[in-house]
């Protein structure tokens, strides 16, 4: 199926509790259960100055332990996206990501939003975020390509996310915020891992954890790629309050504000 948008704002939205977004009222979260697909889509976001397009938001769907549902959002190619284009609040039940090809705009002139990332996942929920290819090529230094976050006591935990091609594609001298990073971990998550991920280019950060609602506890960050990667401050962050992080790898710099954390380095 293929998309243009010179108008709407969002490509494809699922919403059944809204109160998982915002504080607006909404429907019911078991509105939306069993087996949720979207699929094989090419979604062109014609990112302009006048409205940020995301591209797939669902909000709010599924209930655990007895209406939750299972999310597949898989083989979608997403370009030109001056928003998120991948946005997930609140789900009861288990989220698989994977195989999407996706492009953010890289015209300078376009006003990303501050908030912006290219998968942005808020808790709670299961996801696997495997074998996805991401170009980030927003030029205003302060997205990650994938972010969890917890939010209102609704961690992120037992995450996988695994094999993901990332560029962080910012042109050079790019000034960069610190809530910049290939993949960020923001909030009181547990046991997240992220493995075997190949991060070039330029960013912040290429692997962060953020103390933000909640403290993050057990990371583990295993034999990610950073050999084509430049970082502004530190291949791998951990924020005051990170607890027992653990990475494996070729981190060359490693910023540790944390309680526990443990690196083992790799050549």
């Amino acid at each position: 199926m293929e998309f243009t948008l010179p108008f709407s704002v969002t490509a494809i939205s699922v919403e059944a509790d809204l109160n998982a977004f915002s504080q607006r009222p909404g429907g019911q979260a078991e509105d939306v259960s069993g087996t949720l697909t979207i699929a094989n889509n090419d979604i062109d976001m014609e990112g302009t100055t006048a409205t940020p397009f995301i591209a797939i938001a669902i909000v709010g769907v599924g209930k655990s332990p007895d209406q939750e549902v299972d999310l597949y959002i898989s083989r979608n190619n997403i370009r030109n996206s001056s928003e998120r284009p991948i946005n997930v609040y609140g789900l009861g039940g288990r989220a698989y990501i994977e195989r999407n090809v996706i492009t953010t705009t890289s015209d300078a002139g376009i006003n990303v939003a501050p908030s912006g990332d290219v998968m942005h996942i808020v808790g709670p929920g299961s996801f696997l975020i495997a074998h996805n290819t991401i170009n980030c090529a927003w030029t205003s230094g302060q997205q990650a390509a994938i972010r969890l976050q917890t939010r209102a006591d609704q961690p992120v935990s037992h995450a996988i996310v695994v094999e993901n091609d990332i560029n962080m594609s910012a042109p050079e001298g790019t000034k960069f915020s610190a809530a910049s990073a290939a993949i960020e971990l923001r909030g009181a998550g547990d046991s997240n891992i992220v493995a075997n991920n190949r991060i070039r280019g330029r960013a912040n950060f290429a692997l962060s954890v953020v103390n933000q609602n909640g403290t993050p506890q057990n990371t583990a960050f295993i034999m990610n790629d950073l050999s084509g990667f430049t970082s502004a401050q530190a291949d791998m962050f951990v924020d005051a309050g990170g607890m027992n992080t653990i990475a494996v790898g070729a981190q060359s710099t490693v910023e540790d504000h944390g309680s526990g954390t443990h690196i083992v380095p790799v050549r």
